[in-house]
């Protein structure tokens, strides 16, 4: 990404992010910027051809399950943390 928009960009992801760890933001922005996420990672995905396609695909859905890992994992150290399991 160009510096020019590259500073914007990352006051913007930090704000967001500083604001959604606060609850600040409500269900419609955050389902709204999920879908406009997704619609710009799915253009993104068009390659001029059928091997470089499956190869990004499969590298997406490999981002996407690293996501569900990391959310499982930390789910369960929070879960396993709890008084309840510490006698």
């Amino acid at each position: 990404m160009d510096a020019l928009v590259q500073v914007p960009y990352d006051a913007t992801v930090r704000l967001m992010v500083s604001s959604l760890e606060r609850n600040l933001l409500p269900d419609a922005v955050i389902r709204r910027l999920t879908r406009l996420l997704l619609s710009s990672r799915l253009r993104s995905g068009y390659k001029p051809s059928s091997d470089l396609q499956l190869s990004d695909l499969l590298h997406f859905a490999h981002s996407v399950l690293l996501v569900v890992v990391v959310v499982l994992a930390v789910a369960i150290e929070m879960w396993l943390s709890c008084d309840v399991w510490q006698h």
